[in-house]
C-alpha cells in the first residue's frame, strides 16, 4: 500500500498519513490468498473425526492424516492436526492423576 506523508511545514516532526492508495508495487494482490486460512481450517466432521481416532482409536497423527485426506479429499497441515490431537488429549486425560 503506498501512502504520502507530509513533509514540508513539519516543525514537531510528527508524521501524519494523508492518502492511502491501494496500489502495490512489484506484485499483484492474489485475493485466493485471504481465503487460505479459512480453507485451511478443519470443519466440526473433521474435528469430530480427529477426536474419535486420536482418543478412542490411539491412532498416531500420521495415520489420522492420511485418513481425513482420503476421506474428505482435503490437504491436511501438520503443525494444524498436531494442535488439535494435543488439545483432545490434554482435556481428556484417560490417567487421571496417577501421572504428570
Amino acid at each position: 500500500m503506498l501512502y504520502k506523508l507530509p513533509i514540508k511545514n513539519n516543525p514537531n516532526f510528527l508524521i501524519f498519513v494523508t492518502t492511502l492508495l491501494n496500489e502495490h508495487s512489484g506484485h499483484n494482490l492474489d485475493v485466493s490468498a485471504c481465503h487460505f486460512e479459512a480453507f485451511k481450517a478443519f470443519t466440526k466432521p473433521m474435528l469430530k473425526d480427529i477426536e474419535w481416532m486420536s482418543i478412542h482409536d490411539y491412532l498416531k497423527s500420521l495415520a489420522i492424516k492420511r485418513m481425513l485426506k482420503a476421506k474428505y479429499n482435503r490437504k491436511v497441515y501438520n503443525q494444524d492436526l498436531y494442535k488439535v490431537i494435543y488439545k483432545y488429549h490434554h482435556n481428556n486425560n484417560t490417567y487421571g492423576n496417577d501421572v504428570l
